[in-house]
């Protein structure tokens, strides 16, 4: 996809057993995906011994950030883990980093940390009053939502596009 263009990627960061951060949606499908038959979740050293469809290999954070020290123009755009600070910490360029964060407090811990956070719907819409303005006090410029859910906001969508907050 790098080849093909592509520069925002991407990434499902879970933790391992003794708290590493990893690249999979979640233990179970990781566990199909590599044939692993162990505890899960697993910790670092199984994880890296892993191989997904026997042939891919597993990223933990030092892959990760090999891979984008190697690609200075990509942005990693993550899912699934909503702990900012430490994620950003561990990430070689928060500068290049967009964090889908599930709660309101993890957007606010972001902002304080000039971490870019990307809301998720839920707590998108659990915002009570003025979600523009919320969204503007924490620099919030990007929402993830469901394509089935877009249809049924027409009027937020709109205003969040008036913002120039992409979804």
């Amino acid at each position: 996809n790098y080849a093909k263009g592509c520069r925002f990627f991407e990434l499902d960061i879970i933790k391992t057993s003794d708290g590493k951060f990893v690249a999979a949606h979640d233990w179970n499908m990781w566990a199909r995906f590599t044939d692993y038959t162990g505890q899960l979740p697993p910790p670092l050293s199984a994880f890296k011994k892993e191989k997904i469809y026997g042939d891919y290999t597993t990223l933990d954070m030092e892959g990760i950030n090999q891979w984008f020290e190697a690609h200075p123009d990509a942005t990693l755009v993550t899912d699934k883990i909503s702990e900012p600070t430490a994620f950003a910490n561990a990430f070689i360029d928060k500068g290049r980093l967009i964090m889908e964060l599930f709660s309101v407090m993890a957007v606010e811990k972001a902002t304080k940390n000039g971490i870019n956070a990307m809301i998720s719907q839920e707590p998108l819409f659990d915002i009570v009053g003025d979600k523009l303005n919320f969204l503007k006090i924490n620099n919030v410029k990007y929402a993830a939502l469901s394509r089935r859910t877009i249809s049924r906001q027409t009027e937020l969508m709109l205003n969040l596009k008036e913002a120039g907050i992409k979804v």
